[in-house]
């Protein structure tokens, strides 16, 4: 759900604690080298990360939290089903 606040392919983390439910989102950009940049929306120039976060290396990521959406009952049964697949595939 919180990709599709994007018109972009960017890349999303959510962190959920598993006590007690509560989620964070979080936007991520890779950091790669100036000269291989392909997709801006999940790539961060190594000069340009490096302006911002000087001690930061090649192939880390960038995250910048995201605002908490409501998910709505569509929505919770969406990553319900995500997650119990990944459970799935993970039992394999």
């Amino acid at each position: 759900a919180t990709k599709k606040r994007f018109s972009e392919d960017v890349d999303v983390r959510v962190a959920i604690d598993r006590n007690t439910g509560d989620f964070e989102s979080f936007r991520r950009w890779k950091v790669v080298a100036d000269e291989t940049v392909e997709n801006p929306a999940q790539q961060v120039a190594f000069s340009e990360a490096q302006k911002q976060y000087p001690d930061i290396q090649l192939e880390d990521y960038i995250e910048e939290p995201l605002e908490p959406i409501d998910f709505g009952r569509i929505g919770a049964q969406a990553a319900k089903q995500v997650i119990l697949q990944r459970i799935r595939d993970a039992e394999r």
